[in-house]
């Protein structure tokens, strides 16, 4: 009886810290290859609306550790770029989705006022 009282109390705990979550990771870079640091990362549940943001580092790199099973879509938002969007990014549980995104240079305008 005793042995089998450990054994139960043995899986409950392993049960417990067995991950119901995956993550994403990926690198924010120009077209030229250049890392873009400081770009806002949102990533969006398809399912059920929740939002996280993240910041990229000094590598261009971004990293959401913990995210629920699902599709989401992913956008980057940097200044003197184009916004920057991926749909349907799938998580699984305990698995690493990597999502790589590139961004275009925003069109340079210039305003000034022309003489008469």
């Amino acid at each position: 009886m005793r042995r089998t009282f450990l054994v139960y109390l043995a899986s409950t705990f392993t049960l417990h810290s067995q991950t119901v979550n995956g993550r994403i990771v990926g690198v924010v870079q120009d077209t030229n290859g250049g890392s873009i640091w400081n770009a806002q990362v949102t990533i969006l549940s398809q399912e059920t609306g929740l939002k996280w943001s993240y910041t990229t580092d000094v590598r261009g790199s971004y990293g959401a550790p913990s995210l629920p099973s699902g599709g989401y879509r992913i956008q980057v938002a940097a200044p003197g770029f184009r916004t920057a969007v991926s749909l349907d990014n799938f998580v699984m549980v305990a698995r690493t989705t990597r999502v790589d995104l590139l961004c275009r240079s925003a069109p340079l305008r210039r305003w000034f006022k022309l003489p008469r």
